[in-house]
């Protein structure tokens, strides 16, 4: 979010230099602004949506910016080594989760459902419609897509060598965290060194699913 809130505030002329960034949980920065403090809230799409349920007006988002902000899903050494097959399912239940999301509205009312679930879990205040929404808009790449994020190279978004596409979704923010201080070139090195963005996963998941006849 503070990535979103630098780029905007550098399309209309200032930076994020030039204002005091307060940071909180979602659920309390849009209590703290419906109350009156600050100028500007940035929150996550079940929360925007619940503040323009109450009469705030969505200024600009990450799809409108085409901006990336990235969640990965991460494992240790040791599990990688020793557990693999458990990861493996996990990232299979994952994609294909959001699969059995889409083919079919009843599938779909069963994750909006749990959404809300989830969401009164974190204590975030949301209902059907706002889910409902989030939902609608919500990009979760296929199976076949996160393959291909994982194990395809470009070019390094630095312009130097070839890393994968995932790794440059990553370095995206990275980098801006880096010119923030935050991290170092010498963080960004060891992620490349160590193969820190693995395709070991998504290539055994691949196997998995070929071998199920889920894939061709």
């Amino acid at each position: 979010m503070q990535y979103m809130a630098a780029n905007y505030l550098k399309s209309i002329g200032t930076s994020i230099e030039d204002v005091n960034v307060i940071g909180m949980d979602v659920t309390s920065g849009l209590t703290a602004f419906l109350a009156g403090e600050g100028d500007a809230v940035c929150a996550w799409n079940a929360i925007a949506y619940n503040a323009e349920d109450n009469g705030l007006l969505r200024v600009t988002d990450i799809g409108q910016m085409n901006l990336n902000n990235i969640c990965g899903l991460c494992a240790t050494p040791d599990a990688i080594e020793n557990r693999l097959d458990l990861i493996t399912k996990a990232w299979m239940v994952y994609y294909m989760t959001w699969e059995w999301c889409q083919e079919s509205e009843e599938n779909m009312a069963k994750a909006v459902e749990l959404y809300v679930e989830s969401c009164e879990d974190e204590g975030v205040i949301s209902d059907e419609s706002i889910c409902r929404r989030a939902l609608e808009v919500f990009e979760c790449p296929s199976v076949a897509e996160a393959y291909a994020l994982m194990t395809e190279t470009e070019t390094d978004r630095s312009g130097s060598g070839e890393v994968t596409k995932a790794s440059n979704l990553l370095f995206e923010t990275l980098d801006f965290f880096i010119s923030l201080g935050n991290y170092t070139s010498a963080d960004r090195e060891k992620i490349i060194d160590m193969n820190l963005v693995d395709p070991v996963v998504a290539e055994n998941a691949v196997e998995t699913l070929k071998a199920l006849n889920y894939i061709n």
